[in-house]
Parts: C-alpha cells; structure tokens; sequence
C-alpha cells in the first residue's frame, strides 16, 4: 500500500458544497446529492503529528512506527437512553413456575421494556433468527393504533426532546425502514418504512395491524433507506444507523442489560439463561437460585431466546427479570477512561469504589459462569456488584454511557484479532 503524504490542509466537505452547472459555476441554493456522502471512517481512528520532528516521505515508506504522533483517543458513546423500570421481585421475563430440567419456562409476554417476537440476524449471520424477547428494544417511543399508517412520537421511554414537534424530526427521515414488535399482529412485527414526517405524526408504507391504541417501541431496520440500496426490502432489527457510506451503531438502541432470578424458600436450582449481546452474538450464563434472595447474573443481555432449568424442582417456584446491570459496546479495561451519567448526574470515583463498574472480563475462552466480555455499569443496588444503594432504573431516568478508548485497544484491534477492542467471543 502506498503511503500519500499531503502539506495541507484536507478538507472533506460532503454536501456542504455549491453544486455547478455544466461550465462550473456555482449553484446557489441547491445541494449535491450523494447518498454515500457521511463521516469519515478511519482504521483505528487516527493521530496528530508531533511537530517537533520531520517527516521523510521516502523513509517512511515501508518502515513501521516511524512518525511520531500522538493518538486523537476515540470518545465512544455506549448507550444514551432511559431504560425501562426494573423491579425488587425479577419477575418480567418468566412468571413465577416449577423448573423441570431441560424444560425452557414460558417467557412472559411483552411488557415496558419487554418486546417480543423481535426479528434480527446473528453476528456475522445471514440467517434471520426471531427473538422471543428482546430488551429495551428499540429508539424511540410513539403512539399506535390498529387499522392506520400513523403514529404519534411521544415524550416516552427518557427522549431527550421535550419540545415534542421536534421528536419526530429529529428521530426519522422519509425512507427510514424501522421495526416495531407486534405492530403487524399480536405476534408478528410491523417492518416498513417512513413515508411522510408532520409535527409529532410520522406516516408508514403500511396500515399497522396491532388490537387496540398502544404505545409501541420503534426501532431500526437492517436497511436504511428504500431508495438505498433500490429496491432492497428490510427484513430484521439492526441497531445502526446510516450516516453516508457507515453504518453507525445508535446509542439510543444499544441498552444491554442483565438478568436476575428469585426462588420460593429452599430453592437452589440453577437456571440457564441463553440469548444474544448487543451484536447478536451467542451467550448462555447459568445461575444458581439463593431462596427468597434474588441472585443476579454477570452477563448483560439484548435479546433472550430461551431459560432453561438445569435442575428438577417441583417443590418451588422460579422467575426471572431484569436487572440494573448494564453493559459497554465496547471493552472497558480502566474506570478512568469512562464517563458515565445517571439521574441526571455525572458518577464520580467514588461509584467506582463502591463497585459500580466491572471492567470486561478477560478469560479466554469465555464459558457460561464467566462475566461481560465488555465490562459493566450498575447503578443501583439491583445487580450482582456490591453498588451503594441509588435510585432504579424507572423507565424516565436517561443512561448515558461514554468511553475514551486507550492506546492500546485501538492499535491493537485488528479484523484478525478485535478482542482488545470488542472484549473475546462470548459464551
């Protein structure tokens, strides 16, 4: 590969430029049209020269590591919304029920926070797997009923916008394909796209097919645009959102969270959770039941496909819930490197020493009783860390998640080997 040395300065203008006519002159008032046009993508993000040093062109050339500079660190949004209310009592995943061994519970229907019937693909997947439950699904909130194209963006589900004619605006474009779970029936998601945008009203390609007025979880599809690639259809959930040519993963949908489970007095037995992380990766975690003590798992979740007893107990009941345990996008190795806010307030060292944060878990390979592969945040005390008591996630309390990448992970990460960044493969 050849290395393009430029004095400078680069500019990358995007569709910030006049459009010309046919002899060159500008066109003021229009803009291009590049559907490709977006941020810029980099390998391994990129650095400043230090200035105290030449640069030799033909010395660089082929030699590695010989201008030096210094790495602009990465700032990485992890997660920016409000997640759904978690209880004392976990019990919004599988209804309280005797466990037979290798018998999955019934899952329990959905519920805020809670979709089902969820349509995505697997990591690196090209088969489309429906999920039964999905948590935190979704970007935004609006108001649906039966029988018509429209719904109402709402003020629901911690949107930052409280200038409600601003939510629609600011949340779609006409041509966006998004899913919402259940919209087409009681089982089967709605997959269409936007096709108009007025005040608070978006407008859909299709009538939505839900039994009554609802509010509903909207979320991206696997397509971005109908007219991108022309005449492509979506067909499952995919977290990202197109910015030109990139597809970047939204933090309004990238809410991963754990799992706990309770048992009647006596019980002991151990329950399998199996599912998906955020990038649809394969992870199964087994936790043991403590009585009337709910115990709560180390992993963090996106979609659950399916608990299954590990033991016989028909003398006690079991259920399963949601946690505050809430994962990274990506691997956090150092509490000093993240930014966290909740409630409104920015966490301090102190949260850190309190066990708050859980940096990823490194042990290679990953099995079902090892933690997050990516590390973890807990703010209240409804997780597995030894978290100082604060105020549970309630459904209206935004989470915000920021992470400043460290030299060693970004260099490090390569299509051979993204442990450094990505944390290794679950399990």
């Amino acid at each position: 590969m050849a290395i393009d040395l430029e004095i400078g300065p680069l500019i990358s203008t995007g569709l910030a430029i006049y459009p010309t006519d046919s002899k060159g002159n500008p066109l003021p008032g229009t803009q291009e049209s590049d559907l490709e046009a977006g941020p810029n993508l980099s390998y391994q993000g990129d650095g400043f020269l230090d200035p105290r040093f030449y640069v030799q062109k033909d010395y660089c050339a082929g030699r590695q590591g010989t201008v030096t500079s210094h790495l602009n660190s990465p700032y990485v949004l992890s997660c920016d919304q409000a997640p759904a209310a978690s209880a004392a009592t976990p019990v919004n995943i599988a209804a309280a029920a005797a466990i037979v061994s290798g018998t999955p519970m019934v899952l329990a229907g959905a519920s805020a926070g809670i979709s089902t019937n969820v349509p995505f693909f697997p990591f690196k997947s090209s088969t489309l797997v429906t999920a039964p439950i999905a948590l935190d699904f979704g970007f935004l909130a609006a108001a649906a009923s039966a029988g018509v194209e429209t719904c109402t963006v709402t003020t629901t589900n911690g949107n930052q916008l409280t200038a409600s004619s601003l939510l629609a605006a600011s949340n779609f474009y006409v041509g966006q394909w998004v899913v919402i779970p259940n919209g087409a029936s009681a089982t089967t998601p709605f997959i269409g796209y936007v096709t108009a945008i007025s005040g608070v009203t978006i407008t859909l390609s299709a009538n939505l097919g839900i039994a009554s007025t609802t509010v509903v979880m909207v979320g991206s599809a696997n397509i971005p645009n109908v007219t991108w690639p022309a005449g492509s259809a979506a067909s499952g959930a995919w977290p990202y959102l197109a910015g030109g040519i990139g597809a970047f993963l939204n933090p309004k949908e990238s809410i991963c969270r754990g799992v706990g489970i309770v048992s009647t007095a006596g019980g002991t037995g151990t329950l399998q959770i199996q599912g998906y992380d955020l990038y649809g990766q394969p992870q199964t975690e087994n936790i043991v039941a403590n009585a009337t003590t709910v115990v709560y798992g180390n992993k963090t979740w996106k979609y659950i496909s399916a608990v299954v007893p590990q033991t016989t107990d028909a003398g006690h009941t079991y259920s399963v819930g949601t946690s505050d345990l809430f994962g990274f996008a990506v691997r956090s190795d150092r509490w000093e490197y993240t930014n966290i806010f909740w409630n409104g307030s920015f966490t301090t060292a102190a949260v850190s020493a309190s066990g708050a944060w859980l940096g990823g878990d490194l042990t290679n390979p990953a099995t079902s009783t090892t933690k997050d592969v990516r590390g973890v945040f807990q703010p209240s005390a409804r997780g597995p860390l030894a978290t100082a008591a604060a105020t549970a996630a309630n459904g209206s309390i935004r989470l915000a998640m920021f992470l400043s990448l460290p030299l060693y992970n970004v260099i490090s990460a390569t299509p051979a080997n993204p442990t450094p960044l990505y944390g290794v493969i679950p399990a």
